[in-house]
């Protein structure tokens, strides 16, 4: 199976740029700078609009045990044909609007659940989910800064060799196989507190947690750390060997990449551009978090953006995307986006399940996958979305999928390892 990209094709520096300067946020929305009655004129002819909503959104902390998933529902449809399936959904109900959240509670909202996606399904319109196991998404991001962008040599083979992918996924999974999750923990949240702060002090705590973890012996009961504890210790050294946390370099990570929210919006949009049939305007639920990065947004999706192709292995993104204009709106206001909350949260529980954490309800998991079928898309877990935990290291599919990873690892460190011989 061939790697494919665990987070946005683009260079991490797109998500360092500097926050855009602090403005009120306006009671109307954000959008393009083309004409805003092109907009309206979309929608008034009852065109298909993207309407996304998202489900754990714990903002910079990715290492939230409660909520260790981060979904993000979307639909494609007409504003007159969700509102058609709304009231088909919720005939003779007394709620002003549908909420997956009260829905989950009962045994009859649950059944409109079901009945929403039966519907979709019968009306031919195929729904995108997109789900982020959050403790890997960060990790993913603490080896980018730490490995990949302290040296333009590492970045190149990234693109060129597909390291990224190699060092991120092996190394998360061979760090949980030899030290498991209660002795990784320390690590990833020094880390996380690292990044959010900026404190030199942080980095050099994260520093003694690497060494830590290097100089502890597995002993001759774990089988998985006998095997793979030299190369689970290379890697903690080519997080150690960072300068920020030698004391030499201040750190430099904005907090807001550890933000998932543009990035999965970002996501989505690719997936609907390549699928759509011509531009289509988006309606986001409001989120301060989307507006704060506006800017961003606004240069990723512009409609003038010159043409381009970035990422590799299956996770291409070709500029410009077809986002017509985008909106922070209301689900009061948007039926769409009622549809969208009810597809987060489905996506949620399904990844939950998919992602082999605690399942509260697995009779309605059940029933929610057999109806979601493909149509989900994955951040973080390639190429086994099963793969999440140091217990999932044991059935033999997964392994085959891991040992691909794990086999290339050893070559791949030997390139990093010259390049960090080099002055």
């Amino acid at each position: 199976m061939r790697p494919q990209l665990n987070a946005m094709a683009l260079s991490p520096q797109t998500w360092l740029s500097p926050r855009p300067p602090r403005q009120c946020k306006p009671k109307t929305h954000l959008t393009h700078s083309i004409a805003h009655d092109y907009f309206s004129a979309m929608r008034a002819t009852d065109l298909p609009t993207l309407y996304i909503d998202e489900s754990g959104n714990t903002g910079p902390d990715l290492l939230q045990s409660s909520q260790p998933v981060f979904t993000l529902g979307s639909i494609l449809v007409s504003p007159s044909h969700a509102a058609d399936i709304l009231d088909r959904v919720s005939r003779n109900s007394a709620a002003r609007e549908m909420r997956f959240q009260q829905l989950k509670r009962r045994p009859s909202g649950q059944a409109k659940i079901l009945t929403l996606l039966d519907t979709l399904g019968t009306e031919g319109l195929t729904p995108y989910g997109y789900i982020s196991h959050k403790p890997f998404a960060f990790w993913s991001r603490l080896v980018h800064f730490l490995v990949f962008e302290s040296s333009t040599e590492v970045q190149r083979l990234t693109t060129d060799r597909a390291v990224g992918l190699i060092i991120t996924h092996a190394g998360w999974y061979l760090l949980q196989g030899c030290y498991g999750p209660v002795k990784l923990r320390p690590l990833l949240s020094m880390g996380q507190l690292a990044i959010r702060t900026g404190g030199r002090r942080a980095y050099r705590r994260l520093h003694r947690e690497i060494a830590m973890l290097l100089q502890w012996d597995p002993g001759p009961e774990n089988a998985f750390a006998r095997e793979h504890i030299q190369n689970a210790r290379t890697v903690l050294r080519l997080l150690h060997m960072h300068r920020a946390l030698q004391g030499s370099m201040p750190p430099s990570l904005d907090a807001s990449v550890l933000d998932l929210s543009v990035e999965a919006a970002f996501r989505v949009c690719v997936h609907w551009s390549k699928h759509a049939a011509r531009p289509f305007p988006v309606v986001h639920d409001e989120s301060s978090r989307m507006w704060k990065k506006a800017s961003l947004w606004r240069m990723l999706t512009s409609p003038a953006a010159p043409a381009a192709e970035f990422g590799c292995a299956g996770r291409e993104v070709n500029f410009p995307l077809s986002v017509a204009s985008t909106e922070l709106g209301r689900s009061q206001e948007h039926p769409g986006l009622q549809l969208a909350d009810v597809l987060a949260g489905v996506y949620a529980i399904a990844g939950v399940r998919y992602l082999g954490f605690e399942d509260s309800d697995p009779h309605f998991t059940d029933a929610v996958i057999d109806r979601l079928g493909p149509s989900v898309g994955f951040l973080g877990l390639v190429p086994d979305p099963e793969i999440a935990t140091s217990k999932e290291l044991s059935p033999p599919h997964v392994r085959e999928d891991l040992q691909a990873y794990v086999d290339a690892l050893p070559t791949t460190l030997g390139f990093l390892r010259s390049d960090r011989s080099s002055p």
